[in-house]
């Protein structure tokens, strides 16, 4: 029997699958990452390709050509982290996608490549709000005048959104991600606390005020039907019952802010919660010492350093106050 023979310029041939696809599915195998052995989180993962695909998009418009993995340099390296300071880009975006740029020469096996990236050092201000603009954000979140429609499902995320809110600023400072990952079983009104994961996966427990319970509890039983995921039941959830993402928790604030004519983050929630807490913990205990580990605790900080160093921090209209109060 012949075999009839083929034209090999005729078959067709699989498309080329782009770098970042290829990252990832590296990503997904089972292996050490940076010191820690087994496989990386889906959240981690999706990080992770998020920062890419940002930095491919960079390297575009920055070079005028696609990005070959070849081509990753010390020089290209230190543009797009130059790039990132110009456009001020958060510390936390700009250290998570230095990450992600290690873990690309990891994959590419250029390990050695020089990543010693000093940004420009900034004085930090405060940005706690004044009471004013706080009261102003609260009067929004709990009456629900940023929903644009006033109907039963509205009325409902109102309600979710008024306990975000809450745990964001005084006396809780959640920070966002934290609220995406609490789960009902996180709530235990009876003791008047909350499970929160923090940063590096550790749970701590912050107390909460009977009022909050008490709308905790409320939300529990008005809640949508909560969807069960990978990291169990969710507290917050959308009108199908699937859990927020941070990215919906930051546009819900957003319009909180726009209607309270505010501007507003949840580190600024978080920064007026310490001044604040730390001040009320001062008047109760009567002892600075008692009051700065109420507000560590509370706060979620190993170290106190950490709480007065970030958080507790005069802002330059206090300061001109003093000043021109001697």
């Amino acid at each position: 029997m012949m075999l009839q023979a083929i034209d090999l310029t005729t078959l067709p041939v699989a498309p080329t699958m782009h770098w970042v696809e290829a990252f990832g599915a590296w990503l997904h195998s089972d292996h050490r990452k940076f010191g820690k052995r087994g496989m990386l989180s889906l959240k981690s993962i999706e990080a992770y390709l998020q920062d890419a695909r940002h930095f491919d998009r960079f390297y575009g418009q920055a070079y005028g050509e696609s990005f070959l993995p070849s081509t990753l340099s010390e020089a290209t390296v230190k543009s797009y982290f130059e790039w990132m300071d110009m456009n001020r880009v958060a510390p936390a975006t700009f250290n998570r996608r230095m990450a992600t740029v290690k873990l690309m020469c990891q994959w590419l096996g250029c390990g050695d490549l020089t990543l010693c990236v000093e940004r420009k050092v900034t004085e930090y201000e405060p940005r706690d709000k004044t009471p004013d603009e706080y009261q102003a954000l609260e009067a929004v979140a709990g009456t629900g005048s940023h929903l644009r429609r006033q109907t039963e499902k509205h009325s409902i995320l109102g309600e979710r959104d008024q306990i975000a809110f809450r745990l964001m600023g005084i006396p809780h400072g959640l920070r966002i991600s934290e609220i995406e990952a609490l789960n009902v079983d996180d709530v235990n009104v009876i003791r008047l606390q909350i499970r929160v994961r923090g940063k590096g996966g550790s749970d701590q427990k912050i107390e909460i005020s009977e009022e909050m319970a008490g709308l905790m509890t409320q939300w529990i039983e008005r809640m949508p039907k909560p969807a069960e995921d990978e990291c169990g039941m969710p507290l917050f959830v959308d009108w199908d019952g699937k859990r927020v993402t941070a990215g919906q928790l930051r546009r819900r604030l957003k319009l909180i802010g726009e209607k309270a004519n505010v501007d507003v983050t949840c580190h600024d929630l978080r920064a007026s919660m310490g001044c604040q807490f730390y001040a009320m913990a001062i008047q109760q205990t009567g002892s600075q010492y008692a009051a700065a580990d109420a507000t560590r605790r509370q706060m979620r900080h190993r170290d106190f350093r950490t709480t007065q160093k970030n958080y507790l921090r005069a802002s330059r209209t206090q300061i001109r106050a003093v000043v021109e109060a001697m």
